[in-house]
């Protein structure tokens, strides 16, 4: 009789280890969700440490820039100058001293920032105000941004963390599978 308990408990064991299996096929096998995930894409455009213009006069650089895109130009210098960026029909109606509806900014400091509509090249202009006598000294950065939502499925989010964390996270995973295991055979 002692026997046939034993045999009796190893094959209810051996019926709850399979039920455990089963349960832990069944979640790696069922549909898992997907998380939206956004993030901003980032290309440096161009980059000047203490770049000299001289007075009354302006420098610039043009990048090719797809649509979608938003454009964050920053530039500090010695002197007040001033600064666009411009499409290039804006940056010919500079050339030749006709308005222009780019972004535009004067100081000491100035950040722009111009969202594009439509894929263009544009440039990138820093002006030395007339009213300066001597030559100055910039220093300039531009960037493209464009904000990016991928739909990511929860293996691919675990696949991309490290061993550290996917150990830890199939711990957590295996505690909590256990923990039920155990509350399942008590309830028997």
């Amino acid at each position: 009789m002692e026997s046939e308990i034993k045999v009796v408990e190893v094959s209810i064991r051996k019926l709850h280890l399979l039920i455990l299996v089963l349960i832990i096929v069944l979640i790696a096998l069922s549909p898992l969700p997907v998380i939206p995930f956004t993030y901003i894409e980032s290309t440096e455009l161009l980059a000047l440490n203490e770049y000299p213009v001289k007075s009354r006069s302006f420098t610039y650089r043009s990048a090719y820039v797809p649509a979608g895109r938003t454009i964050h130009f920053e530039v500090k210098a010695s002197e007040a100058v001033k600064v666009y960026v411009l499409s290039r029909d804006e940056f010919k109606n500079f050339l030749s001293n006709k308005p222009v509806s780019g972004a535009v900014g004067e100081g000491t400091k100035v950040k722009l920032s111009l969202k594009v509509d439509k894929g263009d090249t544009y440039y990138f202009v820093i002006q030395v105000l007339p009213t300066s006598t001597k030559n100055i000294v910039i220093t300039a950065a531009a960037r493209i941004s464009l904000p990016k939502t991928e739909h990511i499925s929860l293996v691919e989010l675990v696949s991309k963390l490290g061993v550290h964390v996917k150990i830890a996270l199939m711990a957590v995973i295996i505690g909590k599978l256990l923990t039920l295991y155990l509350v399942i055979v008590r309830k028997h």
